[in-house]
């Protein structure tokens, strides 16, 4: 097993080599080690992560922690619970279906659609580190959304409405979405990330619902890419 010190030694060897002046984070378990080490990385190399405070990545790898963050600022997002709030204040504000889904997680992996009591406490113990959030049903307002913040502003906004297959989008459409746009950017220029963020989101009711945050480029960069946005 590799150490975190012994993989961070050889990052900075690569990039020392390859002279770059601005690393993008590529994969999420980099997220954290870098965001720690960030200012450790430039004195060392010279080079630049384009990387959020270590505070907002903490809460976006955290999808409970996700739902608090929005919820004090004010943002629609799944009402959630922990296993030790219990089940039976989890079945009353949620109702049935509810959604549980490990905490730390990607990909939709381990996402379940519960229908009742007893399903709730078998995948509850079958889900490492288990949060049950509200069901947001529509699966035709799934919405991806990459915000670039750079120089205390928020420089560009890309909304694509998507569809999954194995947990990451398959098929993107691009379509008018001004509402869904300026709600991004509003919630991004209060989270204040430094440079990408992806929101991936749901509208029910007419109102978009935040679900999950991450600190990073995300898949469909290269979507927003070929439509002229070009993030990185």
């Amino acid at each position: 097993e590799i150490s975190e010190d012994d993989w961070f030694d050889a990052l900075c060897t690569a990039v020392i080599a390859n002279e770059s002046k601005f690393l993008f984070v590529g994969a999420d378990f980099e997220l954290l080690p870098l965001a720690r080490r960030s200012e450790e990385l430039y004195q060392r190399t010279d080079c630049r992560v384009i990387v959020s405070r270590q505070e907002l990545v903490e809460n976006c790898k955290d999808k409970y922690l996700t739902a608090r963050m929005l919820g004090e600022l004010g943002f629609p997002t799944p009402k959630s619970f922990l296993p030790e709030d219990g089940a039976d204040a989890a079945e009353t504000a949620l109702g049935y279906p509810m959604i549980v889904k490990p905490r730390f997680g990607s990909r939709s992996r381990g996402v379940v659609v519960v229908e009742s009591r007893d399903i709730l406490e078998s995948v509850s113990r079958e889900t490492e580190q288990p949060v049950m959030q509200t069901y947001l049903p529509d699966d035709d307002a799934e919405y991806t959304c990459g915000v670039v913040f750079i120089d205390q502003a928020v420089d560009t906004v890309g909304v694509l409405r998507r569809r999954l297959r194995d947990g990451n989008t398959s098929i993107a459409f691009s379509e008018e979405h001004a509402e869904i746009e300026e709600f991004c950017a509003n919630l991004v220029a209060r989270l204040r990330p430094f440079g990408p963020l992806n929101l991936q989101l749901r509208v029910a009711g007419g109102v978009p619902y935040v679900f999950e945050i991450n600190p990073r480029f995300s898949g469909t960069t290269v979507f927003r890419a070929h439509l002229g946005v070009n993030e990185p």
